[in-house]
């Protein structure tokens, strides 16, 4: 994040021990920030103060309901913003993000695996059949 140089960080989840966690990852990292609980299941965006230029997730992407409703918070944000998504999946079973990426294309979302297209180096380690950086956008 120091090298992004945000101008705001809020970092989410939805039950207290990780949110216990996220707070005092902010500060054992110097960063200025604020730490939110948010229920994908129950967030509506018009209520949601902060408007996000960039939305970073790793590793959310595990069953089919918490699916559904995860991609329903990313349309809502990304259907009345600018905001772009950058969401780093490992594939625990072909049917989930299957399973995801089918309710992003109906949610009208654009989404392109930059891991496909990158070349492999020798820096970062990872199987590249079972990693995916999704970047997601509206498809307008």
């Amino acid at each position: 994040l120091e090298l992004c140089e945000p101008l705001a960080v809020c970092l989410t989840d939805v039950d207290g021990p990780s949110l216990d966690f996220l707070k005092k990852n902010l500060l054992r990292n110097q960063i200025q920030g604020n730490v939110v609980q948010l229920d994908w299941s129950t967030f509506d965006y018009k209520s949601f103060t902060f408007k996000p230029d960039v939305i970073v997730a790793s590793d959310v992407i595990y069953d089919y309901e918490p699916t559904r409703y995860l991609v329903q918070v990313l349309e809502q944000i990304l259907k009345s913003s600018t905001t772009k998504a950058i969401i780093c999946l490992k594939e625990r079973g072909v049917e989930t993000i299957g399973w995801f990426l089918l309710l992003l294309e109906k949610a009208g979302l654009r989404c392109l695996d930059i891991l496909s297209q990158a070349t492999p180096n020798r820096i970062f380690h990872y199987d590249p059949a079972r990693m995916h950086l999704l970047l997601i956008e509206d498809d307008v």
